[in-house]
């Protein structure tokens, strides 16, 4: 090729007269950097070449200028190459642009600024203008690279959407699970930086979310937790708005597990609705509702015993409402009035109490049984729980509407369809029952009998263990109730029923329910021994002295001296009946007792410690 190049090169110059008019430098030669003698020699050259460049562009179907102009730059881009060299060059360069051309114009696209572009850049060529061609070219590349990259998050942003629909299929299908996994793959999908990818990871989050409470899963409710504070707020600019929807989700999620694991997540749940009211446009709707969030937060703390909490709720609730009108967002103002409701209610006052159970009567306003029946259960449940606040206050009448409150939310669903929530109303109902027979009613033993039978006789999956714990305890309590009126058969039943929450309740998990749970079995045994049963008595003072090792005289001297003395009556009993080993163990229970009920300044309990020692004392 280079012998070709060169022969034709030697061709090129036998073939220019001597005397060739020189032609005046193009003007991206005039203005490039070449030196004076640089830009003498390629005028020259061009006058020496200019034969050639005729016979080229016939040869190539290119036009005599544009082989000068392919000259002219090769020339301009590398000035010190040798005649010889430069002229195989150019004749290499017309030719390549003979089939660069033939190429170029086969080319179409369906983009109209990439065909004007395209249509510039041969234009360019073909004027031998070929750094201008070039330039264009990186243009044209850019631009269809841009299109192309465009196209392809396009799709991507389909397809995801595509998963986000079908996730909301599963959503109404109330599968969870699935419409998280599905949301999943959309933000997965779609394309880095997208917003969309944000939102599919809240959208994720609150699939999860859904289904922990729903279905009481406590990992669906850590994973909601975790995708929004580690996956979707990095994906958020700090302090923007989706910064602020992500900390509003958040708040939610965290209220949600913190209503069954404590205060360290409500307490977090708090910080998230206040990070997220910093940012929130005041009285917009998205502030309102974090109000409500925060709300919900505070009342939950103020539940576990704080009461600052409540009244930060209420402060809450109300902010809400300036928002939350029943003119303009009836179901929200709802929601905030069964908030006010609910906080006011575990205030635990009756004039709270009242005011209680008017904010939910006027949620149950908008709320009906015909409109939204899931809410209205939830009013309903609610107003069963003031009721029954009402009824430890000594309101008899109020524990009779709070079984009517919770009969009414547990029929909203079948024991199939809600087995969890219709259990809870079920504990519910004959825990009001339970209040009733230690009130006297005749009734109320066989009623709470029969409730917390019908809760373990639902044909349903197994129930939270908590609950079924709680279920075990409160019938316990019943058959103490039945035993304590006469009705010797109910003490063996009280025993079976603390030994199965036992099975739940543990000293380390759930020390205090365990104390109770150790304390009443006790009480029972006690019972069944004074019939007789030494065996009992003996299981009596176990189950009384076990109880100790939580109710301590230094944290709970009142509950301490309620085991001692009981205690000390079990031991009398193997005295009466003639063992003289536990007199002394009887009398220091009961001189532990006397002293802490002095201390404490009960009289009469002490009093009766002091009875039962001087009786026995001189034995």
């Amino acid at each position: 090729m280079r012998i070709r190049f060169a022969c034709a090169a030697m061709a090129l110059a036998a073939l220019v007269p001597a005397t060739a008019y020189p032609q005046p430098l193009p003007d991206t030669i005039v203005s490039s950097r070449l030196t004076q003698a640089q830009a003498d020699e390629l005028s020259r050259r061009l006058s020496t070449l200019q034969g050639r460049f005729n016979v080229l562009a016939r040869e190539t179907d290119l036009r005599a200028a544009a082989v000068r102009n392919i000259a002219v730059e090769i020339f301009g881009a590398q000035p010190n190459l040798d005649f010889e060299n430069y002229a195989n060059l150019v004749a290499a360069g017309a030719r390549e642009l003979q089939a660069y051309v033939a190429q170029a114009r086969t080319r179409s696209d369906a983009d109209p600024a990439l065909a004007a572009l395209r249509a510039r850049a041969i234009e360019a060529a073909e004027n031998g203008q070929l750094t201008q061609a070039r330039g264009l070219y990186d243009e044209l590349i850019e631009a269809a690279g841009r299109i192309r990259r465009e196209a392809r998050r396009a799709e991507d942003l389909s397809d995801a959407a595509d998963r986000a629909e079908a996730a909301r299929l599963s959503s109404a299908l109330a599968d969870y699970r699935d419409a998280a996994r599905r949301y999943g793959q959309a933000a997965e999908i779609a394309p880095e930086g997208a917003r969309e990818r944000w939102q599919y990871r809240l959208r994720q989050a609150g699939a999860l979310r859904d289904h922990g409470g729903a279905f009481g899963d406590d990992a669906a409710r850590a994973d909601s937790i975790r995708i929004l504070r580690d996956v979707a707020l990095p994906l958020t600019a700090p302090a923007s708005d989706d910064w602020a929807q992500t900390q509003m989700a958040l708040g939610d999620a965290l209220y949600l597990s913190g209503f069954y694991t404590g205060a360290s997540e409500l307490e977090a749940a708090v910080a998230a609705y206040q990070h997220a009211l910093a940012i929130l446009t005041p009285n917009s709707a998205d502030w309102a509702d974090t109000q409500q969030g925060l709300g919900n937060a505070y009342t939950g703390l103020g539940r576990l015993g704080d009461r600052a909490m409540l009244t930060q709720g209420l402060a809450a609730y109300r902010r809400a409402l300036e928002v939350r009108t029943r003119e303009a967002y009836p179901t929200e103002w709802a929601s905030t009035q069964m908030g006010i409701g609910v906080v006011l209610g575990a205030f635990g006052d009756a004039e709270s109490l009242r005011q209680a159970e008017a904010a939910l009567n006027a949620a149950l306003e908008v709320r009906t049984r015909e409109a939204s029946p899931a809410e209205w259960a939830r009013v309903q449940s609610n107003l069963g729980d003031v009721y029954n606040s009402l009824g430890e206050l000594g309101d008899t009448a109020a524990l009779h509407r709070a079984i009517e409150a919770y009969a009414h939310a547990q029929a909203t669903y079948t024991v199939q369809s809600a087995p969890n929530y219709w259990r809870r109303m079920q504990l519910m109902i004959g825990g009001a029952y339970l209040a009733l027979a230690r009130r006297g009613d005749a009734d109320a033993i066989a009623r709470a009998v029969g409730a917390y039978e019908a809760y373990f006789n639902a044909e349903a999956p197994p129930a939270p263990p908590g609950d079924d714990a709680r279920a075990h305890y409160n019938l316990g309590q019943v058959y103490t109730t039945a035993y304590r009126r006469g009705d010797a058969s109910a003490a063996p039943r009280a025993v079976a029923a603390f030994e199965a929450a036992l099975q739940i309740y543990t000293r380390g998990a759930n020390p205090i329910w365990w104390a109770h749970s150790q304390t009443y079995m006790g009480l029972a045994l006690r019972r069944m021994g004074e019939d007789g049963d030494d065996a009992a008595l003996t299981r009596a003072i176990e189950a009384l002295s076990a109880a100790l090792a939580v109710r301590t005289r230094t944290d709970h001297p009142g509950d301490w001296a309620a085991n001692q003395y009981s205690i000390g009556l079990a031991h009398l009993a193997f005295v009466q009946r003639g063992d003289r080993s536990h007199l002394e163990p009887a009398l220091t229970a009961l001189a532990g007792a006397r002293d802490e009920y002095t201390r404490l300044g009960d009289a009469y309990w002490s009093g009766l410690a002091q009875h039962w020692i001087t009786q026995f004392e001189n034995r």
